[in-house]
């Protein structure tokens, strides 16, 4: 708003020192009359065209004034809208993080009452189902079983497979049986 009203002072300036240029005058060189419709004390009577001009222009900054300010309140509110949706969400990701601790917590518990369920099962049924499940899960519950069950499992299982998940459990690619 200040460098409207600088842009409007100047353009004043510049259109009074114009006209006292043409008439051949210097600014200042008459008496100072009553302010003229403009609103500016000057030295050299505008014309009703140049007063007219003025007038606008002034009004036309004014306008773009109230429109910059309304511009200003609108960027603020939307500002402030996004600060509290960032809050929100915050908010959610925190309730989030907590809600997966919990499960993962849960998930955990589930595990160890599953292998619990394993290793008081009869060796040889626990072993022909632990034989059908995918390596990774398989290797997952003989390694929270202890050793005696583990032992017990693994022997009631087929001999490939016990092969292929001791060899997965230690990390070593099994060797080749001869076959």
């Amino acid at each position: 708003m200040k460098n409207v009203w600088i842009s409007f002072c100047c353009v004043t300036f510049f259109a009074v020192a114009f006209i006292a240029f043409l008439r051949g005058k210097p600014v200042g060189a008459q008496e100072r009359g009553p302010a003229s419709a403009s609103g500016l004390n000057s030295s050299v009577p505008l014309s009703r065209e140049m007063e007219f001009a003025l007038e606008r222009k002034k009004s036309n900054l004014e306008v773009k004034e109230r429109e910059i300010s309304l511009q200003q309140k609108k960027l603020q509110e939307e500002s402030d809208d996004l600060n509290k949706k960032i809050t929100a969400l915050e908010g959610m990701l925190k309730e989030k993080e907590a809600f997966e601790k919990e499960r993962a917590r849960l998930s955990g518990e589930e595990f160890q009452k599953i292998v619990k369920t394993y290793e008081k099962m009869p060796a040889k049924k626990a072993a022909d189902v632990i034989a059908a499940m995918d390596d990774k899960i398989a290797m997952d519950i003989l390694r929270q079983l202890k050793d005696k069950s583990m032992a017990a499992i693994l022997a009631a299982m087929p001999a490939d497979r016990a092969m292929t998940l001791t060899s997965a459990l230690a990390g070593r690619v099994p060797a080749s049986t001869g076959k």
